[in-house]
């Protein structure tokens, strides 16, 4: 038995009782927090994938679960490898090509946003910009 076992065993059990209350918070304040930050998970949610919606060559579909997107980049041209280089070289952006999960993979990139939500709309903006100056694929218009 541990230090932690001997203190235990020297408190009463009202004691006992009252450390607990001190450390745990109550039930209503620890959902509050959880629907707190669900919220703000959805938040950052919805303004990557509409950001990434908007930008020409780049479709997004809603994420199911976890705190990532997984954005079709096909109708930019470039490989998801490339892709990837190319936003942490000129804009400063991590992201994941989807080739790192199988061949399938290819054409797509994973971005988190487990972030706050200006260095997401930041992300946004600067992916944007990069993909904008990109010349338009062989046979497409750039939009």
């Amino acid at each position: 038995s541990g230090p932690s076992t001997r203190v235990w065993r020297s408190c009463s059990h009202e004691d006992r009782r009252g450390v607990r209350s001190r450390r745990v918070p109550p039930q209503g304040a620890r959902q509050a927090r959880a629907r707190r930050a669900g919220a703000r998970r959805r938040r950052c949610r919805d303004v990557i994938v509409a950001g990434l919606n908007e930008i020409p060559g780049i479709s997004c579909v809603e994420p199911q679960g976890a705190f990532y997107a997984f954005p079709d980049i096909t109708g930019t041209g470039l490989s998801a490898a490339t892709l990837q280089a190319r936003l942490l070289d000129e804009a400063g952006v991590a992201a994941l090509a989807g080739t790192a999960f199988g061949t399938w993979g290819e054409g797509f990139l994973r971005l988190s946003y487990a972030n706050s939500l200006a260095n997401i709309e930041r992300a946004v903006e600067r992916i944007g910009a990069l993909v904008s100056n990109l010349p338009a694929p062989a046979g497409q218009a750039r939009a």
